[in-house]
C-alpha cells in the first residue's frame, strides 16, 4: 500500500553522453583514377585516438594500388566512433596491350621510296614515335619507329622497334 513516502525512491544517477568524433574527410595525394601499376595515398582527418578503414587498415594514411571503394571512421578515446566518411572510389585502369608493328616491305631502300609500317587494327588510339596517330604510317626517312596504344589516362608500353634505313641514290 502506498503511504505517500519517498523512502523507496532510488538515488539520482548521472548520465554521461560521450561525443562522437567528427565525421572524417579523406584527401588523396593525387588522382584516384590511374593506370595499373600506379597508386594513390589516401589520408584521413587527423585524430589522436585511431582509425578504421573499410579495408581493415588502422593507420591515418593508406596507399591504394587497385580499384576499391573506401571509407574510414575515427575512433574515440571514450569508445565512440565517428560516422563513416563519404566513400572514395579508387579506380586502377588496365593498360592497353602492347601493340606489335610490322613492315609491308623491306625496311632498307633507296631514296625516293618508302615503307608502310602497320599497327594492329582496333586499338582505339594510336601514337607513333614520329607523332602520327593513324593505324599505319608511310615512312620515307631513316629512323627507328615504335607505336603505343591507348590514350588519355593509360597508354601501353612501346611496341617492337622497326629500324628504317634510306640509302642515297
Amino acid at each position: 500500500m502506498f503511504n505517500g513516502s519517498c523512502a523507496g525512491t532510488p538515488a539520482s544517477q548521472d548520465v554521461i553522453v560521450n561525443p562522437r568524433p567528427a565525421t572524417p574527410v579523406i584527401t588523396a595525394s593525387g588522382p584516384i583514377v590511374f593506370c595499373s601499376g600506379g597508386d594513390v595515398t589516401l589520408t584521413a582527418t587527423e585524430n589522436t585516438d585511431g582509425y578504421l578503414w573499410s579495408n581493415g587498415a588502422t593507420t591515418r594514411s593508406i596507399t591504394v594500388s587497385a580499384s576499391a571503394d573506401l571509407s574510414v571512421v575515427l575512433l574515440g578515446a571514450n569508445g565512440c566512433t565517428s560516422l563513416p566518411s563519404t566513400i572514395t572510389q579508387v579506380r586502377a585502369i588496365a593498360l592497353p596491350t602492347t601493340p606489335t608493328i610490322s613492315a609491308r616491305t623491306a625496311t632498307t631502300f633507296c631514296e625516293g621510296n618508302g615503307v608502310w609500317l602497320v599497327g594492329p587494327a582496333g586499338l582505339g588510339a594510336y601514337s607513333w614515335s614520329n607523332g602520327a596517330t593513324t593505324d599505319s604510317i608511310f615512312v620515307t626517312t631513316s629512323g627507328t619507329y615504335t607505336l603505343q596504344a591507348g590514350g588519355g589516362t593509360c597508354i601501353s608500353a612501346a611496341s617492337n622497334a622497326i629500324a628504317v634505313t634510306v640509302n642515297p641514290i
